[in-house]
């Protein structure tokens, strides 16, 4: 199993959104890669989930075990520790002692780190004066007289946005992993906004690193004129299988 579409090039990933495009899917899973997934758009790209894999009917990166992907190497199973015998009576003293033990149990349930921001309400004075001032950016983005709450999309952020009420914006931002998803009006998943603020394009012939956006834990590199996203572990992981390093 090869890492991130080595032996793909951009004409079969476009193929491959044209072969299915009648199925009305954003992205789908790569051929050979479970922790891989193609991006119908324009033009079509590719995306990592990382330790994860790519759940193409529930649309989005998940847990392994959710996951029905063919192109995984078994996992060696571990050799079983032999059986020891036990000591004859002559060679054992038993000495039997009584010691009161609590024993106490927990289970941990296993969530992804995904967790949406939760709505607070937000008292908002309702009486501003007509002589007040709004910037050029609150001017723009939010509308002149509104008593509805409107989120407007940052600009030139993809994880800031602002609230609009009576047309003064107050800068909002979602949590690292999150993007804001004006269709949606909330923080959502960046699978699901494809926001393309601040992330570089590829050449064929390009070989470069960036870093990322918004971790310092990530960065980008480019492959065979697609833009990947990944971290030191895994890239060196990919690295080591590519040439057959143990």
């Amino acid at each position: 199993m090869s890492s991130i579409s080595g032996i793909l090039s951009q004409s079969d990933i476009d193929e491959i959104c044209l072969q299915r495009a009648d199925e009305g899917l954003d992205y789908l899973a790569h051929p050979n890669d479970c922790s891989s997934y193609i991006i119908c758009d324009n033009p079509a790209s590719l995306g990592s989930c990382e330790e994860f894999y790519f759940n193409e009917e529930a649309q989005t990166c998940d847990y392994k075990e959710n996951v029905q992907c063919d192109n995984v190497e078994p996992e060696p199973q571990p050799e079983p520790e032999p059986e020891t015998e036990p000591p004859t009576e002559a060679q054992t003293t038993i000495i039997t002692t009584t010691t009161e033990t609590t024993t106490t149990s927990t289970t941990a349930e296993l969530v992804p780190q995904t967790t949406l921001p939760t709505t607070k309400e937000v008292e908002i004075e309702t009486t501003l004066s007509s002589a007040s001032t709004t910037s050029p950016l609150e001017s723009v983005l939010c509308p002149e007289v509104s008593h509805e709450i409107v989120f407007k999309a940052d600009p030139d952020s993809c994880l800031n946005y602002y609230l609009c009420f009576n047309g003064v914006a107050m800068p909002m931002k979602c949590a690292d992993n999150l993007h804001f998803n004006s269709e949606k009006q909330k923080c959502d998943f960046k699978e699901n906004v494809r926001c393309r603020l601040g992330i570089p394009t590829c050449e064929i012939y390009m070989n470069e690193f960036f870093p990322h956006e918004s971790s310092c834990n990530l960065f980008y590199y480019c492959r065979y004129g697609h833009l990947v996203s990944s971290n030191v572990h895994t890239f060196i992981i990919g690295m080591r299988k590519n040439m057959n390093v143990k």
